[in-house]
């Protein structure tokens, strides 16, 4: 178990809709982050998709870059990415964000071959390499473990996880047929479509069963035994980050006093690592 857990980012994916569509909704977000020492946010070109790029302009509109570190991701033409990686695509996308907030390098859902080909670049025309690297990873996606956070130690890049909670599936409301309005979960959220295609199966769903039933003695709800797990248990270290969405302010408030509850029950942790691995065997 690491000895100092990793730091926190705020997910500004919600940045200009819903409860956070104002300028005042987003400073008085931005308060409570400052209370629950959260110092980084993390944001896209992309974000909110109701309205894309607004996230970026009401952090730049309410000076965010003067108490928080933000970081950002170039503007995707669609979720397969298609036509994005172009040269004048990404050169575009970068302009429009610099006029808005400042960024460091960093990359974001490469694969491993992407990411070596990147480095191998990088050492053979003396670029400066990624300072870190974001990608999704949790109790259920640890498919990281086997060469991208071995990379990333070797090579000194931080390893910024988004979805700690698998888009809202460890909360486990979706396996126990909880009604899912509202939520990415409803039918026709493009959000939850992604998600879906990841963990809507039979044995992930079964796998969650199994591990909601034994957290009932300990009052330990699945999202709160997911964060403290990322937090405690994982290979996650002091300067690698978990990136912690919220669509309204008292999510994050939520979050923030589960993670300050520190390790998991042994029973817990290891319960977690053998869910892990039951899934494994299926993929």
């Amino acid at each position: 178990m690491p000895g100092t857990p990793p730091f926190t980012l705020f997910g500004g994916a919600s940045f200009g809709e819903g409860l956070l569509a104002t300028a005042e909704d987003i400073q008085q977000l931005l308060a409570l982050l400052v209370t629950l020492n959260i110092g980084h946010i993390d944001t896209a070109a992309i974000y909110p998709l109701s309205s894309q790029g607004k996230s970026e302009q009401l952090l730049g509109e309410n000076y965010a870059d003067h108490s928080f570190a933000i970081d950002t991701e170039i503007k995707l033409a669609d979720f397969s990415g298609k036509g994005s990686l172009t040269a004048s695509a990404i050169n575009e996308s970068v302009t429009e964000s610099l006029s808005r907030i400042k960024t460091k390098l960093g990359i974001s859902n490469f694969s491993v071959a992407q990411v070596q080909e990147l480095l191998e670049v990088c050492e053979k025309e003396g670029y400066a390499k990624p300072s870190y690297y974001q990608g999704q990873y949790n109790a259920l996606c640890r498919e990281a473990e086997m060469q991208l956070l071995p990379i990333s130690r070797q090579q000194k890049i931080s390893y910024i996880t988004h979805s700690p909670l698998a888009g809202g599936f460890l909360t486990g409301i979706f396996t126990l047929g909880t009604d899912v309005t509202g939520t990415k979960f409803e039918d026709g959220n493009s959000k939850g479509d992604f998600f879906k295609r990841r963990y809507d199966n039979e044995h992930t769903h079964s796998a969650m069963k199994e591990f909601i039933t034994l957290l009932q003695p300990y009052d330990i709800t699945p999202s709160e035994a997911a964060l403290r797990w990322i937090y405690y248990h994982s290979p996650l270290q002091e300067d690698d980050g978990v990136i912690l969405g919220a669509s309204k302010p008292v999510q994050i408030s939520l979050n923030a006093a589960d993670i300050a509850k520190g390790p998991l029950p042994s029973d817990v942790a290891e319960a977690m690592e053998r869910m892990w691995t039951n899934i494994q065997a299926h993929m």
